[in-house]
């Protein structure tokens, strides 16, 4: 790819695929690094000879089925032939298609190069670089065809700069032996005798850490026996072994923390038990004291209604004349505890 970006590029091709023909070209295009077609202002043909109608413009006039061409004829003279695209602003191009003429397809290219016009230390005012060169392309067979060596057209590309050699590592020491693991290996146990018809089986081995099964247990002597009550054809007593003090001091306190976790539920138990009793309780009382209320009032509203009967009784006690007499009025009014009505005279 072009080290800078530059507005003018320069085709000069040298071989086409018939010695000694002239040049044409259907169209060329030019693309940038996002494979978008580049826009070209002018394009000349440098020392060429073109017939009207086909001169170097016709090379970027954008019809790729029309019926004009680039054609040079001073290829067949002088086995050379340039073509200089200008751009409207310095570019990068990276990609670039050809297409063939439309017919007489002896005169397509097949060698060329592609140069930029950039400043370089000898020609600080500017001077051609060479930026991709092609040899023995084969054109396509058909007319007005790209000659796609790639999706985009033919690619510039750099060689790559050498990649610098990893750096060398230290050497590590080599491993040490690995160590032999604290504990021994278990070992497999012996195979068991025969057993033969009438004799008494062996006593099974006691149990270790390392065993690979638990023993099935020794059932226990019955309560009324004892060692001088009689002969005793079952097996012998097994001897504890450190494993099944082990198993035995687990279970036990595994039963002591089930026994621990039963005390706790039951406190537990019992404190809910003592607050629903309470409860009950204070709301007992709190209905009680609400009755009681209830009832007083009722009580005071009923006196105060027998007290206002008397009194009517009384306004009422006068005779024909107008004379008012000193007698018993009689009042009948309703106990505050009893719904049945009470007479009496007072003086």
């Amino acid at each position: 790819m072009a080290e800078e970006p530059s507005d003018r590029y320069k085709f000069q091709f040298t071989a086409t695929l018939k010695a000694g023909a002239e040049l044409q070209l259907q169209e060329v295009e030019l693309r940038d690094l996002f494979g978008r077609k580049l826009q070209v202002l002018n394009a000349s043909n440098p020392d060429g000879e073109s017939i009207p109608g086909e001169g170097a413009n016709m090379a970027v006039d954008g019809l790729l089925q029309g019926a004009t061409k680039f054609l040079d004829l001073a290829m067949a003279a002088t086995g050379v032939s340039t073509l200089v695209l200008t751009l409207p602003r310095p570019t990068i191009v990276a990609y670039y298609e050809l297409y063939t003429g439309p017919h007489a397809f002896g005169r397509n290219p097949t060698a060329w190069t592609l140069s930029s016009f950039a400043p370089s230390v000898l020609a600080p005012s500017g001077d051609w670089v060479t930026i991709d060169e092609r040899q023995d392309v084969v054109p396509p067979p058909n007319g007005r065809s790209p000659y796609r060596l790639t999706p985009l057209g033919f690619p510039i590309f750099d060689p790559p700069p050498p990649r610098p050699p990893p750096p060398s590592l230290p050497l590590l020491p080599p491993p040490g032996p690995s160590p032999s693991p604290s504990l021994p290996l278990p070992l497999a146990p012996p195979p068991p005798p025969p057993f033969r018809q009438g004799a008494m089986p062996p006593p099974l081995p006691p149990r270790s850490f390392f065993s690979p099964a638990t023993p099935p247990p020794t059932p226990l002597p019955p309560p009324n026996s004892s060692p001088n009550s009689g002969p005793n054809f079952g097996p012998p007593n097994e001897p504890t072994s450190p494993g099944r003090q082990s198993d035995l001091s687990t279970t036990s306190s595994s039963s002591s923390s089930i026994s621990i976790d039963e005390n706790v539920a039951l406190a537990l138990a019992i404190c809910l038990a003592l607050a629903i009793v309470v409860s009950l309780a204070l709301f007992a009382y709190c209905f009680r004291q609400r009755i009681r209320a209830a009832t007083l009032r009722l009580c005071g509203n009923r006196k105060r209604g027998v007290s206002a009967v008397a009194i009517r009784s009384t306004e009422t006690d006068v005779d024909a004349d107008g004379a008012f007499r000193r007698q018993g009025v009689s009042k009948g009014y309703y106990d505050s505890f009893s719904s049945i009505p009470r007479s009496h005279e007072t003086t």
